[in-house]
């Protein structure tokens, strides 16, 4: 009876990670805490510790003495120590889900469906927000050119939508492209790849233009090892898809300024990436993480310490600045995940990157024996994380963090080719 409750609660609290999220850092917080400490005691219950002994739980186990490591090395304790102790609740959370949800076919198609139901509102507040300048409830933005929908006036609901994209899309697909070939079926085809074109074009205005460069390797990627299709017409699309998109960028002002002219060429001058990157804020931040890396090479400053370190090399920075009316030096973090390892973690945490890699490439491997396609989408969604120079949110924080370590959930659900109705 006990046990019941414990798996119906760890249920709701996944089923309600999205709108935890929207909610803000503390709901989702509690709600993954609880989650860890329901699926804990339920262990306890049915005397079954199994998943410490898993290979898997081992190596993650190994990442979470590096960052404790970090800690102990860190500048200031008081700000790493809190977040690296806090990373435990993500591997928990990791066999959780493995056990509770993705193990029971009817459990996980009620989450995927009730995600999708979320996303899919998501999308279309966004629209409301496009059309008439405010969301349902209100919220408008601050800047010219983007879209917050329900967060209000937190810049990442493009990181949302991307963050559940993949497993919902692969969802469908499975419920949609196997079953026989009907009327009914097909228009649920069409609303399909409705709903993946509305969704990816919102992306564009929305104005987070890192996530929607980001996913251009990743959806390629995806796109090269889908099993479905043969390579030409995995040619064809991708050329129609290429001349769709250019279509919509060129002719729409405001995501042709965003995309094509604020980066390729500002200010109407000739085409100069480099000049470009190193007039932007970004540069500042990445050169100053880079100046706190040299001077912290094998454990770096400490999770959460770059905000704090980086004043110390602010005038050699400035020094070096082609544009000095730009941004200071400093910032919550280093708006790139590498420069972020790098200043806070050093070489260990190169290697917390090399292992967490290794791992995932591991588990990957299994897409050739079985096409699993939530393998793929989880797989997609660890390289648009860990996509090189684009800039990105910290790993580390509550929101971005959860996002991966969900997605990260997927590499561990049993579908295969043989049982694609599961």
């Amino acid at each position: 009876m006990i046990t019941n409750i414990i798996e119906k609660s760890i249920f709701y609290l996944f089923l309600l990670l999205p709108i935890s999220l929207l909610l803000g850092t503390m709901v989702s917080e509690i709600s993954m805490i609880l989650i860890c400490l329901f699926f804990l005691y339920y262990s306890l219950l049915i005397k079954n510790f199994e998943w410490l002994k898993n290979k898997d739980f081992k190596i993650l186990l190994a990442l979470y003495f590096l960052l404790i490591i970090n800690s102990i090395f860190s500048n200031d304790v008081n700000l790493s120590l809190p977040r690296n102790i806090g990373f435990i609740k993500y591997i928990i959370l990791i066999f959780a889900v493995k056990k509770i949800i993705l193990e029971k076919d009817i459990v996980f198609n009620k989450i995927l469906s009730f995600w999708t139901i979320i996303i899919l509102i998501t999308v279309l507040d966004l629209y409301f927000e496009y059309i008439f300048g405010k969301n349902i409830l209100g919220f408008y933005t601050k800047y010219p050119g983007r879209l917050v929908g329900f967060l209000g006036d937190e810049n990442k609901i493009g990181t949302f939508i991307v963050g559940f994209l993949f497993p919902i899309v692969i969802f469908w697909f499975y419920r949609i492209f196997y079953k026989q070939a009907s009327k009914q079926e097909f228009f649920k085809k069409i609303f399909y790849f409705l709903f993946i074109i509305l969704t990816l074009y919102i992306l564009l205005p929305v104005g987070q233009r890192s996530v929607v460069i980001r996913l251009l390797i990743p959806i390629m990627i995806g796109f090269y090892f889908f099993p479905f299709i043969s390579m030409k017409k995995k040619i064809f699309l991708f050329f129609l898809s290429s001349v769709f998109a250019y279509t919509i960028v060129w002719n729409n002002q405001n995501i042709k300024s965003r995309y094509i002219d604020q980066i390729l060429w500002p200010e109407n001058n000739k085409i100069n990436l480099a000049k470009t990157y190193k007039e932007s804020h970004y540069w500042k931040h990445h050169y100053s993480s880079f100046l706190v890396f040299k001077n912290n090479i094998l454990f770096g400053v400490g999770n959460k310490n770059y905000r704090k370190t980086c004043d110390e090399f602010s005038d050699e920075v400035n020094r070096l600045t082609i544009n000095k009316n730009r941004s200071s030096p400093c910032a919550m973090h280093p708006h790139q995940v590498y420069f972020e390892f790098l200043s806070e973690h050093g070489i260990l945490g190169i290697l917390f990157i090399i292992i967490l890699t290794a791992l995932c490439l591991k588990k990957f491997s299994l897409f050739k024996k079985n096409e699993n396609l939530y393998l793929l989408g989880a797989f997609i969604y660890f390289v648009y994380t860990f996509v090189p120079l684009i800039p990105t949110g910290s790993f580390f924080t509550s929101f971005n963090a959860t996002l991966f370590w969900l997605n990260y959930c997927f590499f561990y659900t049993r579908i295969n080719n043989h049982n694609l109705n599961s």
